[in-house]
């Protein structure tokens, strides 16, 4: 015998998803260049800062240096910048478990579904979504730089090779670039953990009412 094939039938579905562009007032157009000219100013500052900062620190060593001190000293470097960069990965896997931590403390909550403990939960996920953003892409250029800086010692290492060790050299032209990029990571490391300490802005809108 030949089971019988129930005809079959093919759904369509459509869904439709409407959404409205909603334009931007003059209040929220001024603060958002007000904060565009804040993050430009603070930027500007930090990399004049940090360039003034690695002039003052490279002459602090002679105008000109031995050949063979100049080898010791970026051997040095590089080690350095291998400890940041551990230094780094364990502050910054902290960092991202504080934050993981904080966002499944508020999701747990949401599936008990209280309401009293939800005001605001949104606005402080978004929050910390944001966080996790900023604390990324520190992680990121933070470990950049500190391995642009061992490659560019390695760099300044091998040209300076062919000269004798009793010979000077710059020690602008060596030391220069290493320490420039690890002292941007440093910095980065040092917003990070700035960035952590601050308050979400639930617990501000909290302390104002009380």
């Amino acid at each position: 015998m030949t089971e019988k094939k129930e005809p079959t039938t093919k759904v369509d579905r459509k869904f439709t998803i409407t959404y409205e562009i909603k334009p931007l007032s003059l209040g929220e157009k001024a603060k958002a260049v007000g904060r565009f000219l804040v993050i430009f100013a603070v930027s500007a500052f930090s990399v004049a800062a940090i360039f003034y900062a690695t002039l003052q620190f490279t002459q602090v060593f002679p105008e000109f240096i031995l050949v063979k001190a100049g080898n010791e000293l970026l051997n040095i470097m590089i080690q350095a910048d291998g400890i940041l960069l551990g230094f780094s990965g364990i502050i910054f896997a902290q960092l991202f478990s504080s934050v993981n931590d904080q966002q499944t403390v508020l999701y747990q909550r949401i599936i008990e579904k209280k309401t009293e403990e939800t005001i605001g939960v949104g606005k402080l996920l978004n929050y910390l979504e944001r966080k996790k953003v900023v604390l990324t892409y520190s992680m990121l250029f933070s470990f950049l730089f500190l391995i642009f800086s061992i490659f560019g010692s390695m760099a300044r290492i091998a040209y300076i090779a062919p000269y004798q060790p009793t010979d000077t050299y710059s020690s602008l032209a060596i030391f220069f670039v290493p320490v420039l990029f690890t002292m941007v990571a440093v910095v980065l490391l040092t917003f990070a953990l700035t960035g952590l300490s601050l308050k979400p802005p639930l617990e501000e809108e909290k302390s104002e009412k009380a």
